[in-house]
């Protein structure tokens, strides 16, 4: 935004810059101070030994005079131009608020992510469930309405891509959360005997990962992501950066 506001001076400067350029040059203007110059009292004026008197006197009675007789004589080009210039700084200021109007929305809007809740995942490979304990927060400025969360385990080979997210099968998660607040969410998922011996056994990771769709105060529908690996050593989740499961985009 500072680099746009620098760049609408310039060219506000560039511009007047242009302007004075074409008044100077003109024939209107440089016919008048050329006549001007030939009178009785500027020639009187410039003999005068005061240099101040008439460094005023160019500036003050010729130049002005001058710029003045250019208007008189072009006022319908100038209208045109005033007018080209005022709809270029409407169309300038209309973008410079939205510039605002969307830094604002980004710095005060909700941010919903997912994490989860020590130990991590708990194995019962006796039943062959994995249980996690997800929290949900907003840690944005304003309110959010999350409206689905999907979640999901995957033993994956050893060399193998993480799967993409499969249709949701979980129920909708719907809860309004204020800023700082948080839901729990219980989840149980399936392994078998093999999928746990090969984890173990380090032929084969497993991935816990999935997203919270919610919309912020503005209207604008987000998904966060979330991904996870865990470590058998541990034997907790870890950050992965595989897969790129962990972002913040609108929807």
């Amino acid at each position: 935004m500072l680099r746009t506001a620098w760049r609408t001076w310039f060219l506000w400067l560039l511009a007047v810059a242009a302007m004075v350029w074409i008044v100077a040059t003109s024939e209107a203007f440089q016919k008048c101070v050329h006549e001007r110059k030939n009178d009785r009292g500027y020639s009187a004026l410039h003999e005068s030994p005061s240099v101040v008197a008439r460094a005023v006197v160019r500036w003050r009675d010729l130049n002005r005079a001058c710029v003045g007789d250019f208007t008189d004589k072009n006022q319908g080009a100038i209208l045109a131009l005033a007018t080209a210039v005022i709809a270029w700084f409407t169309i300038s200021l209309a973008q410079a608020t939205r510039l605002i109007h969307r830094h604002s929305e980004v710095s005060e809007r909700a941010y919903v992510k997912i994490s989860h809740c020590p130990p991590g995942l708990t194995i019962d490979a006796e039943n062959g469930t994995v249980k996690v304990v997800f929290r949900i927060e907003n840690s944005g400025r304003t309110p959010a309405d999350v409206t689905n969360v999907c979640l999901y385990l995957r033993v994956v080979p050893a060399g193998s891509k993480i799967p993409p997210y499969a249709s949701p099968q979980d129920p909708p998660v719907p809860a309004f959360l204020v800023v700082g607040d948080k839901i729990f969410y219980h989840r149980e998922f399936g392994i078998s005997g093999p999928e746990i011996n090969h984890v173990f056994g380090a032929t084969a990771r497993l991935f816990v990962y999935g997203y919270v769709d919610y919309t912020d105060v503005f209207g604008q529908a987000h998904r966060g992501g979330y991904g996870r690996i865990y470590d058998p050593v541990s034997e907790d989740l870890g950050f992965t950066t595989e897969g790129r499961l962990n972002y913040d985009r609108n929807i």
